[in-house]
């Protein structure tokens, strides 16, 4: 159920408070053990449904068994506040990380080990904000 706690993480919330789930599955020996995973999600409710469609900007998670819906009621107006902050948090590290690597002066001096970790860092910021961008939009 490491699907349940990455979605919980997204969500942010906790792994010690309930939250309702959907598993969007075709197997029907999954109902026999409904409260087998019921506790291992915590979920307070879990609806395996191989009709389930979330509405959109409803965190997803593909497992084997099927998809995994993490059901939350979302204060749209705080999200999007709080993506709006992440992304430009992140996005002045991003101008940061791009002007170090654009300073020949930088680059030429600084070990090559600390030149490669901003390159990395560089590629991690855009994919977070990638990331975070998405998921505004979904909202």
């Amino acid at each position: 159920m490491q699907a349940g706690r990455n979605l919980r993480s997204e969500a942010r919330i906790p792994t010690n408070q309930k939250a309702k789930f959907a598993l969007r599955a075709r197997d029907e020996r999954l109902v026999s053990e409904q409260a087998t995973i019921e506790r291992l999600l915590n979920a307070s409710e879990l609806a395996i449904d191989p009709g389930f469609n979330g509405v959109a900007g409803t965190p997803v998670a593909t497992t084997a068994s099927g998809e995994l819906f993490l059901i939350v009621e979302v204060d749209r107006n705080a999200e999007r506040e709080r993506l709006d902050k992440e992304i430009a948090k992140l996005e002045t590290e991003l101008r940061a990380t791009e002007a170090k690597l654009q300073n020949s002066s930088f680059v030429d001096r600084a070990p090559v080990a600390v030149v490669e970790e901003h390159r990395q860092r560089l590629t991690r910021f855009q994919d977070q904000l990638s990331k975070l961008k998405q998921a505004r939009a979904q909202l």
